[in-house]
């Protein structure tokens, strides 16, 4: 079903609370388990609309307010407010440590943001409230009083909805910013691979301050009349079966992770845990923000199939937050379908969704035939206007061109792919490219080999880098890599870290200099759970990496 006359998010949540008042847009499981809070779609718009009367007294009309929450329905309705007042929403975790604290007062400063949109709680926290600076306006939403009905404010496509700061897995953070138009563009283009039909429910523990947690699980959703049950990430974390059990209690059709949860749940849920598990509704099993591994994937499939979960649900899709969220996914039921390259099978990301435009890139701006590997480039009415209040990366990422000129301004991605018969490959990251001993190699691979060697290393969860030898001046070749939590204590790490050489040396054709290992979860991650590749080398070399074991 989809719902004509409908321009953006604010008309689309009065649409559902005129004419599904009772329905639940939103179910909140704090521990992963009970539903203990709701939102009916009339409650969503009545608080939102409160609330927008007591924000558009204190903020003007397309200036940015910082929403500093834990998952939950009071960000859902802050946001929703923030649409309504015509303020644009600037969403951030809550932060926990003093380095959480200072990435937050970044993004303030970055954004320009004079309001704080908060819980009494958090506004309490007086060690972020010095790293934000005395000159900061906080509003305590949960004790705001509202005025009148207020009338949304005037708003026009290009106007800025949000600003997405990306999770700086292999940069620092910048806030992309997304327009009204950008989100209504978007939304089409994931209808065209998710559907639109509200009777159908989605569960999710995605963080709901980045592209897919907040575009693809709380806004679209909405936008499409569903039903969503939440529960916070570190619930999921904590006890991986909650994410299935919850899709298996409310027949959840929709719902879908990183390549590492479901190697998460394939590990950690016992066959105890599986049993009275029903997953047969769940047709649609998502996979992005991070490299899709085929592998962590068939175990997850292999794991969950006598719960009625079939491997033809996955949806590998490929998108990033300066094209809003999706760009490539689907069709729906085709599974995972791969292609040999280079000596190994590459998983398609998909259909590239229309309306827009991919070309694949080469070094002078020449567009690559299908096959060839080359960096993706986007163009269409889902991409983002440019970083907030920085021309010079705007200009460097968002106003491409091809080497003939045609075909207008894009994107570039900096990730790497191929094209083949209308589907996406993707192949890595431009600058995750070492060249080692004159010969290139992606970081992706590299880690995809280690993680192989051994069920005692968590898929996904390392990372290998070059530094300077503090002897000769050369070059050393360093991995580190997570051992899983169950292994810790008793792997033999001289075996595992000649398996580990001798896989890197058959494979790649060069030797490692020095394998770090450290418990599951050690590793610098950003908050979407993608390693930080960059910040790897200064872990390992660091006292937080004291207590753990290395091997040379």
């Amino acid at each position: 079903m989809t719902v004509t006359g409908i321009h953006d998010l604010r008309e689309a949540l009065g649409y559902w609370a005129r004419n599904t008042p009772d329905k639940i847009a939103f179910g909140f499981m704090p521990r992963g388990e009970d539903v203990t809070e709701s939102l009916t779609f009339s409650e969503l718009h009545a608080q939102a609309v409160g609330l927008a009367s007591v924000i558009a007294q204190r903020i003007g009309p397309r200036e940015p307010a910082l929403l500093i929450y834990p998952t939950g329905l009071p960000f859902i309705v802050t946001i929703f407010a923030c649409f309504l007042a015509g303020v644009i929403a600037v969403p951030a975790p809550q932060p926990q440590t003093d380095r959480a604290r200072e990435r937050t007062a970044n993004i303030r400063a970055a954004a320009g943001a004079q309001v704080i949109l908060t819980t009494e709680a958090i506004a309490q926290d007086k060690a972020l409230r010095e790293r934000l600076g005395s000159d900061c306006d906080w509003i305590t939403t949960d004790l705001a009083v509202p005025t009148a009905d207020f009338p949304a404010r005037e708003w026009r496509p290009e106007d800025t909805a949000l600003i997405q700061f990306t999770s700086g897995s292999t940069a620092i953070p910048r806030g992309v910013t997304i327009s009204f138009g950008n989100l209504m563009a978007n939304h089409a283009m994931i209808a065209q691979i998710f559907g639109a039909d509200p009777s159908e429910p989605s569960v999710t523990w995605l963080p709901v301050f980045h592209d897919m947690g907040l575009i693809g699980t709380i806004l679209y959703p909405l936008q499409a009349g569903r039903s969503t049950y939440i529960m916070p990430t570190f619930a999921f974390l904590q006890k991986p079966v909650r994410w299935v059990r919850a899709i298996s209690r409310f027949r959840a059709t929709g719902s879908g992770a990183p390549s590492f949860a479901y190697d998460l749940c394939a590990r950690m849920v016992s066959d105890k845990d599986r049993e009275g598990l029903d997953l047969s509704s769940w047709t649609t099993a998502f996979c992005g923000a991070e490299p899709v591994r085929v592998a962590a994937l068939r175990r997850f499939a292999d794991a969950f199939a006598g719960a009625g979960f079939c491997e033809d649900a996955f949806l590998p899709c490929y998108g990033l937050a300066e094209a809003t969220l999706f760009v490539s996914g689907g069709p729906p039921r085709s599974g995972l379908r791969t292609v040999a390259f280079n000596g190994k099978r590459v998983v398609s990301c998909g259909k590239v969704l229309s309306p827009q435009i991919v070309r694949i890139i080469g070094p002078e701006g020449d567009v690559l035939p299908d096959g060839e590997q080359g960096e993706i480039c986007v163009s269409g009415p889902h991409v983002s206007e440019g970083y907030w209040r920085d021309e010079v990366a705007t200009a460097a990422t968002f106003h491409a061109r091809l080497a003939d000129g045609t075909d207008g301004e894009f994107l570039k991605t900096g990730d790497l792919g191929f094209l083949q018969s209308g589907e996406l490959f993707v192949t890595g990251r431009t600058k995750d490219i070492f060249i080692i001993r004159g010969v290139k190699h992606h970081g992706n691979d590299l880690d995809d080999t280690i993680s192989s060697v051994s069920s005692d290393l968590v898929h996904g969860a390392g990372a290998v880098f070059v530094e300077e030898a503090e002897t000769d001046g050369g070059d050393r070749i360093v991995a580190v890599h997570e051992v899983s939590r169950r292994s810790f204590a008793n792997f033999d790490p001289d075996a595992l870290a000649r398996s580990v050489r001798e896989a890197v040396t058959r494979v790649h054709g060069f030797t490692l200099d020095q394998v770090f290992f450290v418990r599951e979860g050690r590793l610098p991650r950003t908050t979407s759970g993608k390693i930080q590749r960059h910040l790897c080398r200064a872990f390992a070399r660091s006292d937080a990496a004291a207590d753990e074991q290395t091997y040379p």
